[in-house]
């Protein structure tokens, strides 16, 4: 979450990719696939990308800060990135405290609030902002490297149980593992091993080209066979990320990476209110190709407005 990387080097690529995945989550959330039944499946695949590699670019730009730091100095980078994400979680709950009224505190019950606050989350969205305070929390405690290999390994392992038993995916928000810091620890690792490997990141980026052969073959494969789609989610980690993990010295994406945070964030307030506004209606507005359209032109226009108003009103920082 901070701005500026070690050394002034920058990852665009890693920027301009979080900035693509925001918009499958976005997709995802209004639920695009569902009235094109013809891709369904497509669509489904595709989007599902988009959390593993979130988690993986964050556990990396986090690991590769950290190692850069004596071990005096580590201890402040996490306490930094925590608060950085305690301060985006608050102000974003607050914000979404009338619907959050409406889609959890007046229906949910006292053990589904009991399980959400320690394993899931109140405000359905906003539950990879915990996730990730937990998970790089964990890497920090187990960043020596015998306990970092049993932490990969188990976290992998814990993947597989819930990914590939399918009676997990029908539990109900909150008890569902997706919405839990230990189903998505594996991919947290994998940006570990990427910040800590960065020949073998070097050596896959030299065959793009094969690496883009074959995530369409897997992907394809997933979009065939269903049981194929946990390792799907795996093995897209070491073949898309590779590709957009280049340095670079000079001007960055600083924006852009802030814009694709404020769009995941705000997403939700904006098709709350969406539906709401077209509830029971039968207008074409409803269709959710039209509704991510207009939903993301709308978190798009937010988040270039809060942007363009931060010299002026600097407390808008904390919507990014």
């Amino acid at each position: 979450m901070m701005t500026a990387s070690v050394n002034q080097t920058y990852w665009r690529g890693l920027d301009l990719l979080k900035f693509i995945l925001a918009f499958f989550i976005v997709a995802t959330h209004c639920r695009l696939s569902e009235e094109c039944p013809a891709v369904k499946g497509v669509l489904d695949v595709l989007f599902s990308m988009a959390v593993p590699l979130y988690f993986a670019i964050s556990s990396y730009l986090f690991t590769r800060r950290l190692d850069s730091l004596d071990d005096d100095r580590k201890p402040d980078l996490l306490k930094h990135y925590l608060l950085r994400l305690a301060i985006l979680f608050c102000t974003w709950y607050i914000l979404s405290l009338p619907a959050t009224l409406n889609l959890w505190w007046k229906v949910a019950t006292p053990k589904e609030t009991v399980y959400a606050l320690f394993l899931g989350c109140t405000a359905r969205g906003y539950w990879f902002i915990k996730v990730l305070g937990i998970n790089l929390t964990l890497l920090f405690l187990c960043r020596r490297k015998k306990l970092f290999v049993l932490l990969t390994i188990f976290s992998v392992l814990v993947f597989f149980v819930f990914a590939f038993n399918y009676v997990f995916h029908f539990f109900s928000y909150p008890y569902s593992p997706y919405y839990s810091f230990y189903y998505h620890l594996g991919f947290c690792c994998m940006g570990v091993w990427f910040a800590r490997k960065p020949q073998m990141l070097h050596q896959l980026e030299q065959h793009s080209g094969y690496l883009a052969i074959g995530w369409l073959l897997l992907f394809t494969a997933a979009v065939v066979w269903m049981p194929l789609r946990p390792l799907f989610l795996l093995l897209s980690l070491i073949l898309v990320f590779p590709c957009f993990s280049r340095e670079s010295q000079g001007k960055d994406l600083r924006n852009l990476r802030h814009i694709s945070t404020f769009v995941y964030m705000s997403q939700f307030l904006v098709i709350y209110y969406y539906d709401r506004l077209f509830e029971g209606t039968q207008s074409f507005l409803t269709l959710s190709p039209v509704r991510f359209s207009i939903v993301t032109v709308l978190c798009l226009t937010l988040a270039s407005a809060s942007l363009a108003l931060e010299h002026r009103f600097p407390v808008l920082k904390y919507l990014r």
